[in-house]
């Protein structure tokens, strides 16, 4: 190893000799340095890039490619001129302002009355916008009412809570319909035959000597008062028409009622149906 022969000049740099020879001051303006190749392609355009070469040549500007709707890319916030919709400060931070929403809908929202009336059952609930009173849904009997916490989804149904008692049974709902029904556990009860003694069911009428019970006359009756009723058989006459024609001097008095009524010198009386007729006798 060689170290140098002098402390050299202010500014000067050491040269190397080469091999078995001490290194010397040199000013460096007087010194000629190579140039460095040029280095290959190694950078490529992303997502969002305008595609671009570089070789470290020359600068290069990175300029970014326009967004559509299906890449990214960059874009210009709310070229709308002096109806901005977005507002950008100098550090590129984005915001909305109240003038933005203005420029946006095209009109000031403050003060305009969107207001639409709420009916209850066809009738105004509240008709204006100065009207504040609040609607309060409750349940009433036999109603219960369900709100969904997702999509707030007022449901009404029936309560078909009620526990069946007794012969008082619970409504229920058809899932497939939403019909409202009863079901009431019927069961087949077997009665005997009305007796003297206990109640009960008469028997059918049954064909007996004819084939149709139609031009005889047939009476349910107890033989002694004890025994199971039966069907009897009663004579054609049974029922016959026994009515006798009223006349009164060959003059048939129909339909019309008989009455007696007293004359000159003739007196009637009537006992449980039976009339007596007297004559009142007078001095010749």
């Amino acid at each position: 190893m060689f170290a140098p022969v002098s402390a050299g000049t202010l500014g000067n740099i050491l040269v190397s000799g080469g091999t078995g020879s001490a290194p010397t001051w040199a000013n460096p303006a007087n010194l000629t340095v190579g140039t460095a190749n040029k280095v290959s392609n190694s950078l490529s355009n992303g997502a969002g890039i305008v595609t671009f070469s570089y070789d470290g040549s020359s600068a290069k500007k990175i300029a970014l490619a326009p967004a559509t709707a299906t890449t990214i890319g960059g874009v210009i916030v709310d070229a709308a001129g002096d109806k901005a919709t977005i507002s950008v400060d100098s550090n590129g931070k984005i915001s909305l302002t109240a003038t933005n929403v203005r420029n946006a809908l095209g009109y000031d929202p403050v003060g305009v009355n969107n207001w639409r009336p709420v009916y209850v059952d066809g009738e105004v609930f509240q008709g204006s916008a100065t009207n504040t009173g609040n609607l309060s849904i409750k349940h009433g009997l036999g109603i219960i009412i369900t709100k969904d916490s997702q999509t707030h989804d007022i449901t009404f149904s029936t309560n078909t809570n009620y526990v069946t008692n007794d012969k008082n049974y619970k409504v229920e709902a058809d899932p497939s319909t939403g019909g409202l029904y009863v079901n009431v556990p019927w069961s087949n009860t077997t009665y005997g035959v009305v007796s003297g003694t206990s109640d009960g069911l008469a028997p059918r009428v049954v064909n007996t000597n004819t084939t149709l019970i139609n031009n005889a006359f047939y009476l349910l009756a107890s033989s002694n008062g004890t025994n199971a009723p039966s069907w009897y058989k009663l004579p054609a006459t049974a029922f016959a028409n026994t009515w006798r024609d009223i006349k009164i001097k060959g003059t048939s008095i129909g339909s019309n009622a008989l009455n007696l009524l007293e004359g000159s010198h003739i007196t009637l009386s009537n006992s449980n149906g039976t009339v007596t007729i007297s004559s009142a006798w007078r001095d010749i």
